[in-house]
């Protein structure tokens, strides 16, 4: 009866042994683990079984960080690769099967360092890689800014700003994620330029533009104009054209605007000609070999006219006026002219003097009209007059007319007589007496 309450008591108490098991922290018979890490284990027991030994051991990958003999240990996993936890328990001198954990010790994930271009203009692409572990997904910070394929790493630049493309990887380690920043520039513009035109040869002016700052200025034809590559300052130089142009670098089709800048030459009146003098009422057209398209003018409109587009000048009252012709334009000498005498009507006057004469007497003939004219006889064998006082000398019986004419403009007084009449001298031929 003895023998068999034994053999009960060795039964159940190997049925305990086989039930002993090892549990993990996570209560998983198969453990990933990551290198570097310390983990857990204990063995389940049974309840009243206490006073039991346990004896761990470790093919490879770790070392034990607890002392080996009680139901509980820490392993430091030190070795990528799988290795087996086993542990045997003994109770009252009777060991159990052994149980075992297979652990898998896993490297440390690395996202590597991201390279790529930046910036990027709006609507570029670019690959971006990076050089850690393979298969993790991108990401961007900011996908109004860019987009990024999640596999193959392909940017896609949609708007001006900055967003980070992230690289992720899963498992162990701190370094499961990498960024790179990325700048998406906007589109550079150089926007539409003013500045005067035409120029002046020697004159300065700034130009200006609607674009970016920072774009550089130049002339396609120095010789004409230069200008300042920074401030946009022209100088004229000659006659002619040249086109400025502004350039600015970055994103975008609008990098260079231009303007086409005339530089005049300078304007010329040149030299009037035109007959002087003129009578009154009498015109002539007054030229010059100036530029053409300039404008007449006189000084006194109370002498002479003129016609501001033809130049056709019509004299008014005598003295003297300023025909002047005027160009618009460049330089200095933008006008020139010449003195237009207007002489009056020559005006012989009213001859007056002593009619009649006795031969061989004489007479001073005058006249109320200009003087400097001539006097002349119609007969020098009645009577001679001296062509410049006047003087007249009658020298034979008879009528003549004593003439007295100016020079100089027309009119109806250029000349003007009188008559005169010569009469002879009596002859008394004796004296009678008785």
């Amino acid at each position: 009866m003895k023998t068999r309450k034994h053999l009960w008591k060795w039964l159940i108490m190997l049925l305990f042994l086989a039930s002993v098991s090892l549990a993990m922290a996570d209560n998983s018979p198969n453990q990933n683990v990551c290198i570097n890490t310390i983990h857990t284990y204990t063995v389940d027991l049974p309840s009243g079984t206490p006073g039991s030994t346990y004896a761990w051991t470790l093919t490879g990958g770790g070392t034990f960080q607890t002392a080996d003999g009680t139901y509980t240990i820490d392993v430091l996993w030190t070795t990528v690769g799988t290795f087996n936890l086993q542990v045997i328990q003994t109770h009252n001198g009777c060991p159990a099967l052994p149980v075992v954990v297979h652990v898998t010790v896993n490297p440390n994930a690395n996202a590597g360092v991201i390279s790529g271009t930046s910036p990027l203009c709006i609507n570029a692409t670019a690959t971006y890689t990076s050089n850690g572990d393979a298969g993790g997904t991108w990401t961007s910070t900011n996908p109004i800014v860019a987009s990024v394929d999640p596999v193959s790493g392909l940017v896609t630049a949609l708007s001006a700003g900055t967003s980070d493309i992230t690289y992720t990887v899963t498992g162990c380690g701190t370094n499961l994620t990498a960024f790179k920043t990325l700048t998406v520039t906007p589109d550079a513009n150089a926007g539409s330029i003013s500045g005067t035109s035409p120029l002046c040869i020697g004159a300065i002016a700034t130009y200006l533009t609607s674009g970016d700052l920072g774009g550089t200025w130049s002339s396609s034809n120095p010789a004409v104009a230069t200008i300042d590559a920074i401030t946009g300052v022209v100088n004229a130089l000659s006659a002619g054209t040249t086109t400025i142009t502004y350039a600015v670098t970055g994103c975008g089709s609008n990098l260079t605007t231009t303007l086409i800048l005339t530089v005049n030459p300078n304007a010329n009146p040149g030299i009037i000609s035109g007959t002087t003098p003129l009578c009154i009422g009498a015109t002539a057209i007054y030229t010059t070999d100036g530029d053409a398209g300039g404008v007449w003018s006189s000084s006194d409109i109370t002498i002479a006219t003129v016609d501001p587009v033809s130049g056709l000048v019509t004299a008014v009252g005598s003295g003297f006026a300023n025909i002047v012709y005027t160009v618009t334009g460049c330089g200095s000498n933008l006008s020139s002219s010449k003195q237009v005498s207007v002489a009056p009507a020559a005006n012989a006057g009213i001859v007056s003097g002593l009619s009649p004469l006795c031969v061989g007497t004489s007479a001073q003939y005058t006249t109320t009209g200009d003087l400097g004219g001539i006097w002349s006889s119609s007969d020098i064998t009645v009577a001679t007059v001296d062509p410049a006082t006047g003087m007249v000398t009658a020298v034979a019986p008879g009528t003549i007319t004593i003439i007295y004419t100016v020079t100089g403009c027309g009119g109806a007084n250029a000349s003007a007589n009188q008559s005169l009449t010569v009469n002879p001298i009596p002859v008394t031929s004796a004296i009678n007496h008785d």
